[in-house]
C-alpha cells in the first residue's frame, strides 16, 4: 500500500511540475500610445502616473510630475502587468558632477503608431526625463548619463527588444547600446529594423546608450518576454494528488 501511495504521489507531482512550468510569451508594446487615446493603447496598469494635464507633456504618461511649480521630485515608476507578469519601469540619471539620482520614466506618445509584422512600424516608447520643466529630452540619452530599468516580478527571458529613434522612426542600423542584466553589462549592436532577437534571462534589465554610435538616443519600444507561468490545471492536479493520498491513507487506516 505504501508503494501505491508513493507512486500516485510521484505521478501527480510530475504532472504538477509539468503544468507549473508551462511557458508563455508576453509582448510589452510600450510604443502603443496614441495622442488621441486609442482603445488599443498599451498603458500602465497600476501605480501613480501623470498625463498631459497633470504635469507631463500632452499625450504622454510620466512616473512623476515634470512640468509645474518648482520643488517637484523626479522619480516614481510606471507599472505594466500582462499574463501574470509585472514589469516595473524606473529611471536614473547622473549629472556631470554628482551621484546617480532618480529620474522620471516617460511613455512617449505619437499621433498614430503603426504595427508591421507584429512589431512597431512607427511609434515611440519608454524614455527618461532628468530635468524639471524641460520636456525636450524624453529619450534615453547619450554619454551613459541616463538609465532605464525594467524590473520583473519573476525571472523572464528577453527574446526580443524593440528600439525607436528620435522622431519615432526605426532605430538606425548598427547603432550600439548597453544592456545590464541583473547587474552584468552587455555591449550590443542593434541591427536593421525596429526589432531584434535576443536571449537574456534575469529579473532586472537596464538600458543605456553607453557606447552608442551614429545616434545619441532611443526609446524602448518593445520587450518580448518568456516566463514560466502556473496554469489553473496545476492547482487542480495538486488538490487531486492530496485527495488521492488522503483517501488511500484513510482506507489503509480503516483496514
Amino acid at each position: 500500500m505504501k508503494t501505491t501511495i508513493k507512486l500516485l504521489a510521484a505521478v501527480v507531482g510530475c504532472l504538477s511540475f509539468a503544468a507549473a512550468n508551462a511557458v508563455i510569451t508576453t509582448n510589452f508594446n510600450f510604443y502603443k500610445l496614441d495622442t488621441n487615446g486609442a482603445t488599443t493603447d498599451f498603458r500602465p496598469t497600476s501605480g501613480t502616473f501623470y498625463d498631459g494635464s497633470h504635469g507631463c507633456s500632452s499625450g504622454d504618461l510620466c512616473s512623476s510630475k515634470v512640468i509645474g511649480a518648482s520643488g517637484t521630485t523626479l522619480g516614481g515608476s510606471l507599472i505594466y502587468t500582462l499574463d501574470g507578469i509585472t514589469a516595473t519601469a524606473t529611471a536614473t540619471s547622473k549629472p556631470s558632477r554628482g551621484d546617480r539620482v532618480a529620474a522620471t520614466v516617460v511613455q512617449d506618445s505619437v499621433g498614430t503608431w503603426t504595427t508591421v509584422n507584429g512589431h512597431a512600424g512607427s511609434g515611440a516608447g519608454l524614455g527618461v526625463y532628468h530635468k524639471f520643466n524641460d520636456t525636450s529630452d524624453d529619450n534615453v540619452q547619450s554619454d551613459d548619463r541616463e538609465w532605464l530599468t525594467i524590473t520583473f516580478n519573476k525571472a523572464v527571458t528577453i527574446k526580443g527588444i524593440g528600439l525607436q529613434n528620435e522622431g519615432h522612426i526605426n532605430f538606425t542600423t548598427d547603432n550600439k547600446f548597453k544592456l545590464a542584466v541583473d547587474g552584468f553589462s552587455n555591449d550590443l549592436t542593434f541591427k536593421a529594423g525596429a526589432f531584434n532577437a535576443y536571449d537574456f534571462t534575469g529579473t532586472s534589465f537596464t538600458f543605456s546608450t553607453g557606447c552608442l554610435t551614429g545616434s545619441n538616443q532611443f526609446y524602448l519600444s518593445e520587450l518580448d518576454v518568456v516566463a514560466a507561468v502556473p496554469e489553473p490545471e496545476t492547482y487542480a492536479l495538486m488538490l487531486a494528488g492530496l485527495g488521492v493520498v488522503g483517501f488511500m491513507a484513510k482506507r489503509r487506516k480503516a483496514k
